[in-house]
């Protein structure tokens, strides 16, 4: 599972690539398609199942979640695939796309991104966040535990170090792990 780039292609240009239905496959009578599809930064989400020469869906319980990673080289944008079976260790996937999918392909994933998203919806001002790992920021420091002031415009502070700074949503998936605790 290598990356594969393109010589002046677009982040657009890839995704449009990903996304095309494949080939029909003339011995076996079948090909890919892509019923939906979500691009979270450089992250594409995507449900695929088989269908037969008349496009009619062969078995439902077959459909799978592709999840590719874009990223740009000085000579074009380029990807590396990947789907639910391998554990991506990425975790916004959209949770309509769980429940297209039936079946499980890896539920430590699934549980990851139920985990996210319901993290995601779960802080409010005043709240605590305490993350396993330092948090770097663009000033130089690095903070553990911050403090919701603003969720709406995403502003954070760290009292210990008289800061208030942004946090971008990325920071919270993938990378750290937190733990909310709400003041007594």
């Amino acid at each position: 599972m290598g990356w594969y780039y393109t010589d002046g292609a677009s982040k657009q240009d890839i995704i449009s690539e990903l996304i095309t239905d494949g080939q029909l496959h003339q011995e076996k009578g079948f090909y890919r398609k892509c019923l939906e599809h979500s691009v979270r930064g450089n992250e594409l989400y995507s449900v695929w199942t088989l269908c037969d020469r008349d496009n009619q869906e062969i078995d439902i319980d077959n459909r799978w979640i592709g999840v590719d990673i874009l990223t740009a080289d000085k000579d074009g944008w380029g990807y590396k695939p990947m789907d639910e079976s391998v554990h991506p260790y990425y975790y916004r996937c959209p949770l309509k796309f769980l429940k297209m999918v039936t079946r499980v392909a890896c539920q430590d994933w699934r549980d990851e991104v139920i985990k996210h998203h319901n993290l995601m919806k779960g802080f409010s001002d005043g709240d605590t966040l305490i993350f396993e790992n330092a948090i770097p920021l663009t000033n130089g420091t690095a903070v553990q535990t911050v403090i919701v002031e603003d969720m709406k415009r995403r502003i954070y502070s760290d009292p210990s170090k008289g800061i208030r700074f942004r946090l971008s949503r990325r920071v919270f998936s993938n990378a750290y792990s937190v733990q909310k605790t709400v003041p007594v």
